[in-house]
């Protein structure tokens, strides 16, 4: 089975809270579905986290450097 990829994952948990949110769900079903989700969004929060170091790696590598999110989304210079 191939890794899916971070849309892929997030699909995936977009489905399953649809399905909690439903109130048709048995709870033996539900409980499964809720185990899923938690491992679904910790493994695209460790990918975030991994796509995060590497964008500090490569402004500390090279002549850029990592922008303060909060100086991005106001036009700040930092």
């Amino acid at each position: 089975m191939s890794t899916p990829t971070f849309e892929q994952l997030l699909e995936r948990l977009e489905s399953i809270v649809e399905r909690l949110d439903s109130a048709d769900l048995p709870l033996e079903e539900a409980l499964v579905a809720y185990q899923e989700g938690v491992k679904l969004a910790a493994e695209g929060h460790e990918r975030l986290a991994q796509a995060e170091r590497k964008l500090e790696e490569l402004g500390a590598g090279g002549k850029t450097k990592a922008l303060d999110p909060d100086q991005v989304l106001v036009g700040d210079e930092p």
